[in-house]
């Protein structure tokens, strides 16, 4: 492994350089702007877990239909002290944002408010809604449940991993605000990573998942891996050979058959909500175990729902 060169950027600059990159991946300008701030403002506050080593992850999820640029927070339903919003796969930066001004209105006029996100991308640092919150001179609590993704975390007293890493916040408002952002898992993700990234010491076995992780391998090899990490040492190159199903021969059926099972989605989507072929492409991910590769599964579904 190379040696970490310590190397420092002005913050305006990789501001400016972040957005730039969405944009050029298709965002507007506002949203680039949103995003980037974000990411660059958790390197500020101390998480380069949630910081710009976030850009390329985002752009390649952007590339594979799971996530989309320029979506807005929708209110699904509402009462006056509280709300659905779905997020139609969009950057959880600008969804999280426009959810928690939501909230802060109702909250406002209501006394609290309870908001519920859905269909949103990554929404970074958590912690940053609960500054949000404060700055406005009220108090929140704020919980992520990944909805099944990610599945790393073995519960308390337990050797093999059932939960996401599900983030918890709170804030409370004052000069100077009380702000609470932990994980609910030993070490976060993204911690990792940047460990890896600086050469840093990790726990056995850490830096192996953490590699396999980013890797594109099928779901049954993950499991083997955590299974094999939990007994002794492992090699990443003994799972990164199961790369996830990519055959159009065998995927195409099963994307037809999703298709075909889901007319109202179809409809839906051919009627210009793109943020449904998301669901789409979780359908096939369900039906294939987590083994095809969503890049293809994306383009195959594309393809055949194009106006005829």
């Amino acid at each position: 492994m190379s040696e970490p060169v310590d190397y420092r950027i002005a913050a305006d600059e990789l501001r400016d350089f972040v957005a730039r990159a969405f944009v050029h991946a298709g965002s507007s300008e506002g949203e680039a702007r949103i995003v980037g701030d974000h990411l660059v403002d958790a390197n500020l506050a101390g998480h380069d877990s949630h910081g710009v080593i976030r850009v390329a992850k985002y752009l390649g999820w952007h590339a594979r239909g799971m996530v989309l640029a320029n979506q807005h927070a929708r209110i699904e339903r509402e009462s006056a002290a509280n709300a659905v919003v779905d997020g139609g796969f969009g950057y959880g930066q600008v969804i999280g944002r426009e959810a928690m001004a939501l909230g802060i209105d109702k909250a406002k006029r209501a006394g609290l408010c309870a908001i519920a996100i859905r269909n949103a991308g990554h929404l970074g640092r958590i912690g940053a809604w609960a500054e949000q919150v404060a700055d406005a001179g009220l108090a929140s609590i704020h919980f992520v449940n990944t909805s099944g993704f990610g599945i790393l975390v073995a519960p308390h007293g337990g050797k093999d991993r059932r939960l996401s890493a599900n983030p918890i916040a709170a804030g409370a408002p004052g000069d100077a605000p009380i702000i609470l952002d932990i994980s609910t898992s030993a070490i976060a993700e993204g911690k990792i990573q940047v460990a890896m990234n600086r050469g840093d010491f990790l726990p056995e076995n850490t830096g192996a998942l953490a590699r396999i992780l980013e890797a594109n391998v099928t779901r049954e090899a993950l499991d083997e891996a955590f299974e094999a990490a939990a007994k002794g040492p492992i090699e990443a190159e003994d799972y990164l050979s199961q790369t996830a199903l990519a055959d159009e021969a065998e995927l195409g059926p099963i994307v037809d058959a999703v298709i075909a099972a889901h007319p109202e989605q179809v409809e839906a989507y051919r009627g210009g909500k793109e943020g449904v072929l998301g669901f789409l492409v979780g359908q096939v991910m369900r039906a294939t175990q987590g083994k095809a590769d969503p890049k293809v599964v994306n383009r195959l579904l594309r393809e055949r729902l194009r106006p005829e």
